[in-house]
């Protein structure tokens, strides 16, 4: 959806994709840390999780305008046109 986007310069849209590729290595290993957990580790994996949410956190927050502007267009161009929802333009 964001490489299609006409509002975004290129620009943007590789700042995005940049993120949204971080954004899939972090709960890559997220999963992953979650997978290996037992009882004997969790409190030690729990931290590394927690520090790996603080970093998504900030991938997220790093480009917030942009993606409230995808947000935006994909509520116009495709969730109004979804016939399940509520609201009306």
């Amino acid at each position: 959806f964001v490489k299609n986007l006409s509002s975004l310069s290129e620009q943007e849209k590789s700042a995005l994709l940049a993120d949204l590729a971080e954004i899939e290595s972090l709960e890559a290993q997220i999963d992953e840390l979650y997978y290996r957990m037992t009882d004997e580790n969790a409190d030690r994996l729990y931290g590394e999780v927690d520090a790996l949410y603080e970093k998504l956190d900030s991938v997220l927050e790093r480009n917030a305008e942009l993606w409230e502007r995808v947000n935006d267009e994909y509520d116009e161009k495709i969730a109004a046109n979804e016939p399940d929802m509520a609201f009306l333009y």
